[in-house]
This record gives structure tokens, C-alpha cells and sequence, in this order.
């Protein structure tokens, strides 16, 4: 937000940004701050180095300048992003060290060990199913708890189960029920993911899986086979 002030030099009012007045910025421009007396004098604004320092001089420091960057002394060196590029740290032939190697931490991926990888692996995977996933839950989740919660029958929202999923709502003592975006859920690696969990759980629990088509068009039908398995299907 923009305030008006007052220039000390020609007493027109200017906008000031909060940069500005943190700065103490009292004149509207540069030439009211030079004719105020402040900074360099003002016979040298807006002149060529021609008109200070003469044609001589000039012409003398243009060339040393030039020589300088032709040199590599001054200025942006070949490879700098001003010019498109980046400065390697490798000449050319050689191999970089990091070539191909991921930047993440050997201790932490069981790069330094290849048999630990699949132990750290399955501890990452523990400790993020003690988290509950998603912190917001979808329309058709909510629909279904709705329905759930109106015949009050008893469930637990995505609880851990075997370490390797988390069904939106979960029965005692092993009802898996899962609301599938019809998105998402129609994706093939994701696809490929929920008939891995289903195979894990199948011999255990049973996993009851409706498509976001199916709860919008009927989530009291889906309830009522739920409803019907709570006292067919063994415990």
C-alpha cells in the first residue's frame, strides 16, 4: 500500500511505497534529491564520460575495459546463465563423480548396503502408516460414513491395516470398505495397486470396494449389502 508524502525539493506530493519511508525517502525524484545538494553535484547528470572526463580518457578506460573482459579479468565468463549456460567443475572427457547417483542420503536409502533396501523400504512404509491419509476426505467418503453414521453402525476411518493400506472405513473385526474415485481408480498402475492389496487381504478380511458411479446412485444400497455381510461373513 502506497502513502502520499511531500517532497522536501519542489513540495509536489509524490506516492511512497513502505520501502520507501522505512528508507526515509524524502524526494519525488533524483533530480529534486540532487538540487536539494545531495549526492553528486548536478553539472555531472545525465553526461557522457566524454563530456567529464574528456574524449582522451574516455577512449583510454573503454579499451583498458575491453581488453579486461577479452582477458577473462572482467565481466561473465563463458558457460555464465547470463549467456545460457552454467560453469561445469568438469573439463571436458571426464566423467563427472556424480554421474547417474541420486542426491538423497546413503544412510537413510540403504544405498551403502543394496541388501538393506528393502528393510528401509518397509520401515518408511510402516511409519507412514501411522499417519492417517487423506487429511480431507472426498464427497463420496463422506456420503458413505453419512450413511454408515445414520443406521449408527459402528467404524473406524482409515485405520492401518497389515502395515500396507488404509480402507476409508473399517468394521470390526475385519470389514475393509473403500470408496473409489471413479479418476483415480480407473488410472492402471493404481489399478495394479488395489488388486495387490486386495490379494494381501483376501485370506483375513474382507474388502468391499464401491466406485464413486455406484455410491452417487445409490449409497443406501451400498450400505445395505454391507449391512447384510456384518452377519454372513465370519469373524
Amino acid at each position: 500500500m502506497k502513502t502520499e508524502l511531500s517532497c522536501l525539493n519542489c513540495k509536489a506530493n509524490f506516492l511512497a511505497f513502505p520501502s520507501d519511508i522505512k528508507r526515509n525517502k524524502k524526494f519525488c525524484s533524483s533530480a529534486c534529491y540532487h538540487e536539494n545538494g545531495q549526492g553528486k553535484p548536478t553539472s555531472l547528470l545525465g553526461k557522457s564520460a566524454e563530456q567529464i572526463y574528456g574524449h582522451e580518457r574516455a577512449a583510454k578506460v573503454r579499451a583498458a575495459i575491453s581488453a579486461a573482459v577479452k582477458a577473462g579479468k572482467m565481466g561473465f565468463k563463458k558457460g555464465h546463465p547470463a549467456f545460457g549456460g552454467f560453469e561445469t567443475r568438469f573439463k571436458k572427457g571426464i566423467i563427472p563423480w556424480c554421474k547417474g547417483k541420486s542426491y538423497s542420503n546413503p544412510k537413510i536409502t540403504g544405498d551403502l548396503n543394496p541388501s538393506k533396501r528393502l528393510e528401509v523400504k518397509q520401515k518408511i512404509r510402516a511409519a507412514r502408516m501411522k499417519q492417517r491419509f487423506p487429511l480431507k476426505n472426498t464427497s463420496i467418503e463422506l456420503a458413505l460414513f453419512s450413511e454408515l453414521n445414520s443406521r449408527k453402525m459402528p467404524f473406524e476411518k482409515h485405520k492401518s491395516i497389515l502395515g500396507i493400506t488404509q480402507p476409508d472405513a473399517f468394521i470390526e473385526p475385519n470389514i475393509c470398505i473403500y470408496a473409489d474415485g471413479d479418476y483415480w481408480h480407473s488410472r492402471p498402475e493404481v489399478a495394479m495397486r488395489d488388486e495387490r492389496i486386495n490379494e494381501a487381504l483376501q485370506k483375513n478380511f474382507l474388502v468391499l470396494r464401491y466406485s464413486e458411479k455406484e455410491i452417487n446412485a445409490n449409497v443406501e444400497g451400498c450400505v445395505d449389502e454391507i449391512e447384510e455381510v456384518m452377519f454372513t461373513f465370519p469373524s
